[in-house]
């Protein structure tokens, strides 16, 4: 069940199973201590607020009530309407016709799972039908319509018993960090690892003019427009705020239209090498440009005020510390790559692809959660010292291959 905890009047966040709190302390009968997010303060929606102490005692925990609570805290009603409930109890019919049976379900957390494998289920017949029927529409844009109906579906059937619905909702409401966590490291590692060393190299200081100098431009055109034209009356701050997340490009769709048309390899080189690192630039003028927003509400603690100097050194230091974060994992992994060099044992080549995947992560995680560098780009550096030195340390290119090529279907086929 949904519960909302707040210790020391401080702190309300939502808590539950599949979106754990993280900036509250637990005790064992809380509603979980699995992990953490830092959603901002959410509707009540017919919840409850559990005021609760941290030293409250377990006994009291237990002997909560809809109308009071023990010494440590007290069980506010909320105002809002009735909810709709997380876990519902439904009925599923089991048999045919008169002789079907009806069979209370209680739904559970492990309903999230259902979505994903749904989806999956229907891409596999969207790719025969569009293969031997629709062959000119591409696989991302039947998708991409597929989702929209289902959302609108689930909009309009949010108070439905369905697991389906309920598994939707789900995910709908996840946190979009750990979204990032969970999908966008193996997506630009294995981007920057399939990037052509060679022509990336004779091009690497056009990516770097078009991936910074020119994603600062385009950030303060968009704020520009946010300021001038936009009816919203946002400052400059929100307006750059708003800019650098509009900057960066996604070269999905150009990437496909130049490889039919032809295109040199050249181009597609330059346009790949300089998404992948206009991601980590944009990240950075957004961390940027944000704390500067931050700053100008005049709330004690947030933001930070950051001068012209101090916002390039920010830069550099986020840009350049990323890099050389994502070198020393990358040569790092390449000594494991060494290690575990034994062409003929099928065995140590799954385990290569393993340390990869694992070393990609912690990759993306140490760069941006502890140095609070960009993942990005040390994921972009790393991906590209492997390519470059680890290459021929692989025991089957074929098996590395198939499983980027897997991790990149299903990371397009959920967010794409």
């Amino acid at each position: 069940m949904y519960v909302w905890v707040v210790l020391n009047e401080c702190c309300v966040q939502p808590c539950s199973y599949f979106f754990p709190c993280r900036s509250i302390r637990f005790d064992p009968f809380s509603a979980s201590h699995f992990g953490g997010t830092n959603r901002p303060p959410q509707p009540l929606q017919g919840r409850q607020i559990i005021h609760r102490c941290p030293s409250q005692s377990a006994e009291s925990s237990t002997q909560a009530s809809t109308s009071s609570f023990a010494a440590g805290g007290e069980v506010l009603d909320d105002p809002l309407g009735p909810p709709v409930q997380a876990f519902k109890k439904a009925c599923l019919r089991i048999g045919f016709g008169n002789q079907s049976n009806c069979v209370a379900i209680q739904f559970q957390p492990w309903l999230a799972l259902l979505w994903p494998f749904f989806i999956l289920a229907i891409s596999i017949v969207v790719h025969f039908v569009r293969s031997r029927f629709l062959p000119v529409i591409p696989f991302t844009a039947i998708m991409f319509l597929v989702g929209t109906v289902q959302g609108i579906g689930t909009s309009h059937r949010n108070q439905s018993n369905d697991m389906l619905t309920h598994s939707t909702l789900m995910w709908e409401n996840i946190n979009p960090e750990l979204l990032f966590m969970v999908f966008l490291p193996g997506l630009i590692f294995g981007d920057a690892y399939n990037l052509d060393i060679h022509l990336l190299k004779d091009s690497l200081w056009q990516c770097i003019i078009m991936a910074f100098p020119m994603v600062l431009a385009g950030t303060f055109l968009f704020g520009l427009i946010g300021v001038y034209v936009l009816p919203y009356g946002w400052d400059l701050n929100l307006s750059l705020t708003f800019g650098a997340i509009l900057s960066a490009t996604d070269p999905v769709a150009v990437a496909a239209l130049l490889s039919e048309v032809g295109a040199p390899p050249r181009l597609k080189a330059l346009i790949s090498g300089e998404s992948l690192l206009n991601d980590g630039s944009a990240m950075v003028f957004y961390r940027i440009f944000s704390q500067l927003w931050f700053f100008s509400l005049n709330i004690p603690g947030l933001g930070m005020d950051i001068g012209v100097a101090e916002g390039f050194a920010i830069f550099f230091r986020m840009a350049l510390g990323a890099a050389a974060i994502g070198l020393a994992f990358g040569l790092a992994l390449v000594l494991i790559l060494h290690l575990l060099d034994q062409r003929f044992s099928h065995e140590e080549s799954v385990v290569q692809v393993t340390a990869i995947l694992a070393v990609a992560y912690l990759c993306y995680f140490v760069a941006d959660a502890v140095a609070l560098t960009s993942g990005v780009i040390a994921c972009v550096a790393c991906g590209v010292i492997v390519k470059l030195l680890g290459q021929q340390r692989l025991n089957n290119k074929q098996t590395m291959k198939i499983f980027w090529e897997l991790l990149e279907h299903l990371v397009s086929l959920f967010l794409g």
